[in-house]
């Protein structure tokens, strides 16, 4: 039986919306679709008739704290919900142990969960192009095997691989700067979704603030924001053994 499903997620670089769009399509009818960073809407609370796919990315292994901040915003009662959490191709460790735990605390029963990969919102050269057609196809039999529980009335939630105490949040003292090829448009500023950026000044950037989700660098039309060149080059060399490793999505239900 097709649901109406409500999507909740974050997507800096576009990575998660697509696997979170790409699932609830399978599945049925988007009812509602929630990008945390942009208006959230009157719908946050959510019962036992409703469906939910809750997705997020990786960073450092973690679910990044900006996103379960956000989650605290929704409460479910006995709400079927599939997770996901999106990596760039090294490891999502307990990401997604984290993302289960937190829905639940919100009231969630997550009858599902994956853990897929995307291509890496800084090192874009690992998993380049992913989700690609095969990854698609995989969703769409995940989306089979989650209505067919549905349709048997199992409720129960598959157990997911990590850790707690989860593995410790490392921040950063760096943030993405500014090229000479940047002409002041503000789009950096508007669309980073912690506000880390001066609107006035974009070549102002808090670092107290950023999360480096990659969404400035992403979204500059004359891809004038960048990272410090010896940041970026110290992960181009530490990711580059993953650049022709494709790993597996996996799918838990």
């Amino acid at each position: 039986m097709a649901k109406d499903v409500t999507l909740i997620y974050f997507s800096p670089t576009g990575g998660v919306e697509k696997y979170a769009v790409g699932l609830g399509k399978k599945l049925g009818s988007i009812k509602n679709d929630i990008e945390v960073s942009g208006e959230i809407g009157d719908v946050t609370e959510f019962g036992k008739d409703d469906f939910v796919i809750v997705a997020g990315p990786v960073f450092g292994g973690r679910i990044p704290p900006y996103m379960t901040e956000k989650l605290s915003i929704f409460s479910g009662s006995n709400t079927p919900t599939v997770t996901m959490a999106v990596y760039g191709n090294r490891d999502y460790e307990d990401a997604l142990l984290e993302l289960n735990d937190t829905c639940k605390e919100r009231g969630f029963d997550v009858i599902a969960s994956c853990a897929v990969v995307a291509e890496h919102s800084i090192v874009r050269m690992v998993a380049r192009g992913r989700p690609d057609g095969k990854d698609f196809e995989e969703i769409s039999q995940f989306a089979g095997k989650i209505l067919h529980k549905l349709a048997a009335g199992d409720m129960s939630t598959p157990q997911v691989p990590g850790n707690r105490p989860y593995t410790k949040w490392n921040s950063t003292n760096f943030v993405p700067l500014i090229t000479g090829d940047c002409k002041k448009c503000g789009i950096c500023a508007e669309k980073c979704p912690t506000q880390a950026i001066d609107h006035e000044d974009t070549a102002a950037a808090d670092v107290t603030k950023c999360i480096l989700c990659g969404r400035c660098i992403a979204v500059c039309p004359e891809k004038a924001r960048t990272l410090p060149n010896q940041i970026q080059a110290a992960l181009n060399d530490k990711l580059i053994s993953l650049r022709d490793v494709r790993k597996d999505n996996e799918f838990f239900i």
